[in-house]
């Protein structure tokens, strides 16, 4: 049976399989996507036909603006890509910095990360950012510091281990991907010391709870429960200032 959807978290688990994906959009487009570009886009008139293809991922994403500009860095011959629009440019360095040091520690402590690109992508939003296999997005919504940016980009590269690769059912047991994306951004940030967290308060909720447990509740606090019990939180004395929820 499909689990539902819920604004909160997410409740969704895929087996890994391969996407050939071609799209047709205005030439003017530039595109991030899961996987990689076959080829260069077929032009015809004011159109672009643009070819993706990628194997062994879960889900597959992609984003598009006319807009975005593109930095790019390859670590340990992985290209590493930062679509960004003009207001989110202070980021663009950053986000570069923290993607390719990411995927670095990672990769030593976790295991190689086995895809030959990830797309780093700014956007609007609410949310900090968010995980799709090869390709994060970062919502920097008003005037955030750089090293809140790296953090949250280093949460949701985390996520390419936890879920990307290491699968797990998200609605039944959302802290084995959230809890150790979480884990993997302190150990970029070096503040493992701030995974120490009391008990929730309400014995109701526990580890293995579902997400409904929390959204059944959530005018009783159950979505503050879903990120302190699922995510780590914290006040890391580096930036002084707490993070936000992320994906």
């Amino acid at each position: 049976m499909l689990t539902p959807s819920y604004p909160y978290g997410e409740s969704f688990y895929s087996l890994s399989g391969k996407y050939d994906v071609t799209v047709t959009t205005d030439k003017n487009q530039v595109i991030a996507a899961t996987g990689e570009e076959i080829g260069k886009p077929v032009i015809k008139g004011n159109k672009a036909t643009h070819r993706y293809k990628a194997s062994d991922v879960r889900d597959f994403a992609m984003e598009m603006n006319p807009n975005y500009r593109v930095i790019s860095s390859k670590v340990k011959g992985i290209k590493v890509n930062v679509y960004y629009s003009e207001e989110h440019s202070k980021y663009a360095a950053a986000l570069l910095e923290s993607g390719i040091d990411s995927l670095a520690l990672f990769s030593e402590k976790f295991g190689k990360y086995p895809w030959p690109e990830l797309d780093i992508v700014t956007m609007e939003g609410w949310f900090g950012g968010m995980e799709y296999p090869q390709l994060v997005m970062i919502s920097p919504a008003g005037d955030r510091p750089l090293d809140w940016a790296k953090s949250v980009n280093a949460h949701e590269i985390g996520h390419q281990w936890f879920y990307g690769i290491i699968g797990n059912n998200e609605y039944d047991e959302p802290w084995l991907d959230e809890s150790f994306a979480s884990y993997a951004a302190a150990l970029y940030d070096g503040d493992l010391n701030e995974l120490k967290v009391a008990p929730h308060a309400d014995s109701y909720y526990h580890l293995s709870s579902q997400i409904s447990d929390f959204t059944d509740r959530a005018d009783e606090g159950g979505i503050n429960a879903y990120y302190s019990i699922n995510k780590v939180e914290s006040t890391p004395s580096s930036r002084n200032e707490k993070t936000v929820p992320n994906e």
